[in-house]
């Protein structure tokens, strides 16, 4: 099993990330990854919280990746797709 490096936070941002996972006018992409940052900060692993939230560890990875590297600002907006990489990444 992989584990991944513990995540630092502040009191503040737990609080922030805790609003964010309970928003009931918060988009629900925005909740899931919310949910998956704070279950981290409890100390779960990745595939504890995939799990549990019924998604794929790569999505928790890439979650807690984004979030080490841009904090809650990076939980708020998607990434860049462009058109075409978009099509044949989904592309059936």
């Amino acid at each position: 099993m992989r584990t991944t490096k513990p995540i630092q936070f502040t009191k503040a941002e737990q609080k922030e990330v805790s609003r964010l996972a309970r928003g009931r006018n918060t988009a629900q992409k925005v909740v899931l990854r919310a949910k998956i940052i704070l279950k981290k900060m409890e100390g779960m692993t990745q595939e504890v919280i995939a799990t549990e939230l019924g998604t794929m560890r790569v999505t928790v990875g890439l979650w807690l990746k984004r979030y080490q590297e841009g904090g809650i600002t990076a939980l708020l907006k998607d990434a860049y797709r462009s058109g075409m990489v978009f099509r044949l990444l989904h592309w059936q």
